[in-house]
């Protein structure tokens, strides 16, 4: 029996690309037309921060999130949300400088749950 792809999921096909390449396009020129800028974070993260900032005490969260050790044992997760990886950037990067206005960032990207 041959692998296919998983249940739900499709491949994206180099015929459909053309299309997804202006959608997202669109997507991004209205964004920087209002003045946001792109932000781009790793596809993972310390598993910490989507527990503290999506209500770890539920237990929904943990079920959820796709864990994994790195070989420090440290635990890390799939993005799981774009908006908790972008403040910690943020947060990293001094990107929030109220004396100059407001932060206008967008992201586009894969997240998983």
């Amino acid at each position: 029996m041959p692998i296919r792809c998983a249940r739900g999921t499709k491949d994206v096909l180099p015929a459909d690309i053309p299309t997804w390449h202006f959608l997202e396009d669109l997507a991004r020129d209205l964004a920087e037309d209002y003045g946001y800028r792109e932000i781009r974070t790793p596809m993972f993260e310390c598993a910490e921060i989507f527990l503290k900032g999506m209500g770890a005490t539920s237990g929904l969260v943990e079920r959820e999130l796709w864990t994994f050790h790195d070989k420090h044992g440290r635990k890390l997760a799939l993005r799981a949300d774009m908006t908790a990886p972008t403040m910690r950037a943020c947060q990293d990067h001094d990107l929030i400088q109220p004396e100059l206005g407001p932060t206008r960032l967008y992201y586009l990207g894969s997240v998983f749950m």
